[in-house]
């Protein structure tokens, strides 16, 4: 079977996805590619390129991409679509749906559905009326814990061009109200001058290639990663396998501190600066439920009921 995991916008979430299935999938039961659009949400694909592979496998669902996989599915029915939805999808949709622009939300209906956290599956259910399975998403090599630096440090996980997205206002807020706390924010190196001004606690970093996020991790306490709208994440679970302690605005999530309040993120990183022990149990439960073998197992029974 000939899988073709295609994303942008979430380009390392597939990326990640392509070499764990490969790695730990047979060639003799799938193999897998990955193509990516641009931001544009040009792909650039003829659809004969397209009709070679058996499965695609979509990750991040956006208007353009449905509609595009509606027009794939029309001209290449022996093409089997998985369509994967993951963070911020069901808040993008729901906005659509809400002005009338659900088409390509109706053609999902069609495609095999799954999504990365139990969340999702209620949510598509209950606003959309999809029904969907769940894979297991997690970093490609999981971290083994090691002792918390000795000055406390919190990473918070900004990718700058969707800063809105990930509370910037908040977490500037938070970093604010804890001027003893080092922080970092990770992916984000061109705050407005004001802000960077203002925060003297704050380092601006770029984002990482995997080795430097390794290290960035390493030198944390712990990380706050508090979106408007998320599931599983992977930078999330990469942490924990490090044994951080991580705060968080994603419910039922084992070993981490819950909160959606400013106030109470901010009064979460101060109790946590003050911890010298390692998450072990948070570690321990992310290699027991999130392996890199977990997810190509998920992925791979999925395949399983698309033959």
């Amino acid at each position: 079977m000939k899988v073709a995991m295609i994303s942008g916008n979430c380009e390392h979430h597939g990326r990640n996805m392509v070499e764990v299935c490969n790695e730990h999938i047979p060639k003799r039961v799938a193999e897998f590619t990955f193509l990516e659009y641009d931001d544009t949400f040009d792909t650039g694909w003829e659809l004969e390129d397209i009709g070679k592979y058996d499965v695609l496998f979509n990750v991040g669902y956006f208007v353009p991409i449905g509609i595009y996989l509606a027009t794939v599915q029309k001209a290449e029915p022996d093409v089997k679509i998985v369509n994967c939805w993951v963070g911020s999808d069901i808040l993008q949709n729901l906005g659509h749906f809400h002005t009338g622009m659900d088409q390509h939300v109706r053609a999902a209906k069609n495609f095999v559905n799954v999504c990365d956290a139990p969340m999702f599956k209620k949510e598509l259910r209950t606003f959309f009326k999809i029904k969907a399975g769940q894979i297991k998403s997690c970093p490609k090599n999981l971290l083994e814990p090691t002792p918390l630096p000795e000055q406390p440090m919190f990473s918070i996980y900004m990718p700058q061009h969707r800063a809105p997205f990930y509370n910037f206002e908040m977490m500037v807020e938070v970093a604010s109200l804890n001027a003893h706390i080092a922080f970092t924010m990770l992916g984000c190196d061109s705050p407005p001058p004001s802000v960077r001004a203002s925060l003297k606690n704050t380092i601006w970093a770029p984002w990482l290639n995997p080795d430097e996020v390794e290290k960035v991790i390493q030198n944390s306490t712990g990380i706050i990663r508090a979106p408007l709208h998320d599931g599983f994440s992977i930078f999330l679970l990469e942490t924990m396998s490090a044994g951080r302690w991580p705060i968080t605005n994603v419910p039922n999530i084992p070993h981490t501190e819950y909160c959606t309040a400013m106030l109470d993120i901010a009064k979460a990183v101060d109790e946590t600066s003050r911890y010298d022990v390692i998450n072990y149990e948070g570690a321990q439960w992310v290699k027991d439920n999130y392996s890199p073998q977990h997810m190509a197992d998920s992925i791979r029974d999925v395949l399983a009921k698309v033959r």
